[in-house]
């Protein structure tokens, strides 16, 4: 009826409203966008409501670029101030398309203008993370806790930054705070287990607590590689390379979990193939030294058994 309605008359904004909120509801976002986009030219007084439902929009059809897009016009119709919330969608955005120079700059906008906005602060610490800016990344992350202590992102984040500085002892009671506060995180769950298993200790209870963030995100390849990697360090190497393969097929790209089903394989007993798997996970991480070294040292080893044979 809605349509009937606004085919009588292009220029009727009340059928074209209800119309895209409908589509809204009926998750036709392309239709819902559609219309919202047409309202945009018919009523350009209405611009800023419209464009944060079609940027909204853009999101959920993970049309991150086209999103960003939208939410910059938006700030732009503001003269550049845009609100604190459009600027941290607007860094999410950006961060998600690894425009990360740019994401930097939507958090230190709100930043400059909130500066405690904890909002802002842990989005900035998770890009410094991603960026390898470690000390950056804890010093802004820390500052995030101190306005909101008991925030599970921030915390979760901090504790992968204190992974990767090696201060492994802080990480491990990082995440547990977020388990004390979130039995069911599922990504601390996981991420504790494999440190854990990753240093040999405690390695029943590393793989209970991996299992249980396995019964949330089954399919999850960083999980599947964190059991598996347990199952090795217990020296269930069949096991391990079972579970190994199975997180490889989920991501076949991923280079600590080939080097992993490489060190499976090798426990298991077929260096062979040991080989060619470190050789296709060095292919994605050519950078990785130990990894290289590993790759040179089995290498020679097979040209002196395949020597030794002749």
């Amino acid at each position: 009826m809605y349509k009937r309605a606004i085919t009588l008359d292009t220029d009727y904004t009340p059928a074209r409203d209800a119309l895209a909120d409908l589509y809204k509801q009926l998750e036709m976002a392309d239709e819902a966008v559609e219309q919202y986009e047409t309202l945009l030219k018919l009523r350009p007084s209405r611009a800023p409501g419209l464009l944060k439902e079609i940027g909204s929009l853009y999101v959920v059809m993970e049309r991150y670029a086209d999103a960003a897009d939208t939410y910059e016009k938006l700030i732009a119709l503001n003269d550049g101030n845009g609100g604190s919330e459009i600027r941290i969608m607007l860094g999410r955005l950006y961060a998600s398309l690894e425009r990360y120079d740019d994401a930097v700059r939507q958090c230190a906008r709100v930043i400059s203008v909130e500066p405690h906005n904890a909002e802002a602060n842990r989005l900035l610490g998770s890009i410094y993370l991603h960026q390898q800016k470690y000390e950056d990344a804890l010093h802004v992350l820390t500052r995030s806790l101190e306005i909101d202590p008991n925030n599970v992102d921030g915390l979760y984040w901090l504790s992968m930054v204190y992974d990767q500085m090696g201060a492994v002892d802080n990480a491990v009671m990082t995440l547990e705070q977020v388990i004390a506060i979130d039995p069911n995180d599922h990504r601390a769950l996981n991420s504790l287990g494999f440190l854990f298993a990753d240093r040999g200790e405690r390695l029943d209870y590393a793989v209970g607590l991996i299992q249980q963030a396995l019964a949330v995100e089954p399919e999850n390849p960083a999980y599947l590689d964190s059991l598996g990697w347990a199952q090795f360090k217990r020296g269930d190497y069949g096991g391990a390379v079972k579970l190994l393969r199975q997180a490889i097929s989920f991501e076949p790209e991923n280079a600590e979990i080939l080097e992993h089903l490489g060190d499976a394989y090798l426990k298991s007993g077929d260096p062979r193939l040991a080989l060619t798997t470190w050789r296709q996970a060095l292919e994605r991480d050519p950078d990785n030294a130990k990894l290289r070294a590993k790759v040179q040292q089995q290498a020679n080893a097979q040209a002196m058994r395949d020597g030794g044979s002749d």
